[in-house]
């Protein structure tokens, strides 16, 4: 995954990346929690940073974001679904 970077210059982390792909593979936050060793509250909290950071209106729609701007690919949620 490359970095994306956000509309004020402020790109998401690799952690950040990391959450949004598992959201892209349909994962809840409690499922990313547990792949990506977080507890859930703060998988919300990175969440959270990544919707403000793409001015999203909630994680579907930054994951609809990053896909359309090439940063997130369908190839890549298949992927890590498993």
């Amino acid at each position: 995954m490359s970095a994306i970077v956000c509309s004020r210059g402020d790109p998401l982390t690799e952690r950040e990346l990391e959450v949004l792909a598992r959201a892209a593979a349909g994962d809840t936050m409690v499922e990313t929690a547990r792949r990506v060793f977080l507890a859930p509250e703060t998988v919300k909290t990175y969440r959270q940073r990544i919707i403000r950071k793409l001015g999203a209106r909630n994680i579907t729609h930054a994951v609809a974001l990053a896909v359309a701007l090439g940063h997130l690919s369908p190839a890549v949620h298949a992927a890590t679904r498993n």
